[in-house]
């Protein structure tokens, strides 16, 4: 595994599976060509963000990429989260800590069925190597998955 990729180290809460409330989620920063988590400190920074809210019970992370302007995330929540404050309070929280600016909104979709998601979880991880960024996923440093 790589040094920068970073896996969950507990357990999947029992709400994730018996509820089955999952979602694709991308958020974009406000000015794409500015690239704010091409830099490795501010990606650390929404990577350590992301995970810290799958510590709180917050929400679970499935699949996540940290791109150079936006982040894709397929996340399961409990059965109570309101899913959008959960991301306008992430979003506003890691602007105000790490200095950038997040677009208006963002891209959600709640995934129904096994294959939905396991073609928004090839999409997440294969962003980078879409991007050019990288040949193969598995080397891109800001991914995050469940061990397992």
């Amino acid at each position: 595994m790589n040094a920068g990729r970073k896996s969950l180290p507990h357990d999947l809460p029992l709400w994730v599976y018996v509820h089955g409330a999952v979602f694709f989620i991308t958020c974009c920063v406000k000015d794409r060509s500015l690239m704010p988590f091409a830099s490795p400190e501010t990606a650390r920074g929404i990577r350590d963000s992301i995970l810290h809210r799958v510590n709180s019970r917050i929400w679970w992370v499935h699949a996540a990429t940290i791109m150079p302007d936006h982040v894709h995330l397929v996340l399961g929540f409990p059965p109570e989260a309101d899913v959008g404050k959960s991301i306008r309070d992430w979003k506003r929280w890691t602007a105000r800590a790490l200095r950038f600016d997040w677009q208006r909104d963002f891209f959600e979709h709640r995934l129904r069925g096994e294959e939905n998601f396991q073609e928004k979880t090839q999409y997440v991880l294969e962003n980078p190597v879409r991007a050019g960024l990288i040949g193969d996923w598995r080397d891109w440093p800001w991914t995050i998955l469940p061990e397992g």
